[in-house]
Parts: structure tokens; C-alpha cells; sequence
């Protein structure tokens, strides 16, 4: 807050964020507010974990079969999802740190510099991954909300690609029960901005929002 009320001299700062409804109202209110949007948005690539997530949710996450039992095995294959992520992410960050190690082993204070690199790096692979994170529970919001778009007869939705099982999920409940769905899988955002196992807020979220 200090930051945006006292800006460094000749500084624009300028906050982006997919989920504009998760900011603060003290930070709001310090902002000018302006909706950005693609013109036109690209299906995510086959072999990606975005484009795995909505071939999982339109096997599995139309409400098809109800329960724990798929609800928690939606669950485990988003953390499975969600590990992969990580893995890759790691795999690319451990990959540039060998390079730079070979370029400058021979460097006076190598050693030290490694040290430092290393736990930038190892920043950098958390940060990485939680966008990516966000990526993928911002695919589970627009599931659900697309869902209660076309039960309330909206022809405009965030997901085109995926409309023959957003219609068999809008089929399958009340526009009142897709909100509360939808809300649910909201609840998670909230519960991975805690201390709370990220495994155990995906399963109970997975149970509330497809049991």
C-alpha cells in the first residue's frame, strides 16, 4: 500500500491480473481500473496442461458421474497436473543454472556466485509455478461459470472449445447449484493464499464443487 501511495519519482506502476474480484478494496482504491482483453482467444495447445485440464473436465467434470470417489479422482489428477507443472519448471530452471555454472566456473568468487544464483533460481521456480497454478484454477472458474452462462442462455463463453460438455454439465444441475459450484472452486483461490495443504484444499474443493 505504501508503495502505490508513495510512488517512486517518474514511476507508472502497473498492476495485471486475470482475476480482478480477488484485489483488495485498499488496493482498488488506489488504482485506475481498465479491463483489457484479447481480441480473440487461442484453444490452449494439444500435449499443454491447460489443454490436458479441459480434456479431464470433459471426460470427468460434467456431473455425469456424481460422489466422492470421482470427485477425489478429479482431484488427484489436477494435483498430478499440478506436479507435473512443477517438474517441468524446475526441469527448465535446473537446466539454464548447469549452463551458467560451465560459463563461469572459472570465475574468481564462482562459488559464491553459484550460492546466489541458485536460490534466485529456486525463487523463480516458485513463482513460475504458482502462475501456473493460476492458469490452470482459472480454467476450473471459467468450467463452472461457463456452465452457469449457458443455463442462464448466454451464447458468449471463455471456453468455446469445450461446449458439448459444458452443456451436459449445464444439464446436469440448476443454475443455483452451478453458482454454488462456482463458488467452491473460488474458495479454493482464497484457501491456497493460506498456510493449508495445497493437496488437501484441492480435495476439498474437488469434493464440494463436483460431488
Amino acid at each position: 500500500l505504501k508503495t502505490l501511495e508513495e510512488p517512486p519519482p517518474n514511476c507508472l506502476i502497473f498492476l495485471l491480473t486475470p482475476h480482478p474480484e480477488h484485489l483488495l478494496p485498499t488496493i482498488l482504491s488506489r488504482c485506475i481500473g481498465l479491463e483489457l482483453r484479447e481480441s480473440k482467444r487461442r484453444a490452449p495447445e494439444a500435449g499443454t496442461p491447460a489443454r490436458d485440464l479441459l480434456d479431464l473436465l470433459a471426460a470427468q467434470g460434467t456431473l455425469a458421474r456424481r460422489g466422492a470417489r470421482p470427485a477425489l479422482g478429479l482431484a488427484r489428477a489436477f494435483a498430478d497436473l499440478l506436479a507435473r507443472c512443477r517438474k517441468e519448471i524446475e526441469a527448465r530452471y535446473d537446466q539454464t543454472l548447469a549452463e551458467e555454472k560451465a560459463m563461469f566456473q572459472k570465475t574468481t568468487g564462482a562459488s559464491d556466485w553459484a550460492d546466489e544464483r541458485e536460490a534466485a533460481l529456486e525463487a523463480m521456480v516458485q513463482a513460475d509455478y504458482l502462475a501456473a497454478r493460476a492458469r490452470l484454477h482459472g480454467l476450473l472458474l471459467s468450467w463452472f461459470a461457463d456452465a452457469a452462462r449457458l443455463k442462464a442462455g448466454s451464447p458468449a463463453i471463455d471456453l468455446p472449445e469445450a461446449r458439448p460438455a459444458l452443456e451436459k454439465l449445464a444439464a446436469a444441475d440448476e443454475l443455483a447449484g452451478l453458482a454454488r459450484r462456482l463458488a467452491s472452486m473460488e474458495r479454493l483461490h482464497e484457501l491456497f493464499q493460506t498456510n493449508a495443504s495445497e493437496s488437501l484444499a484441492i480435495e476439498v474443493t474437488f469434493l464440494r464443487a463436483f460431488a
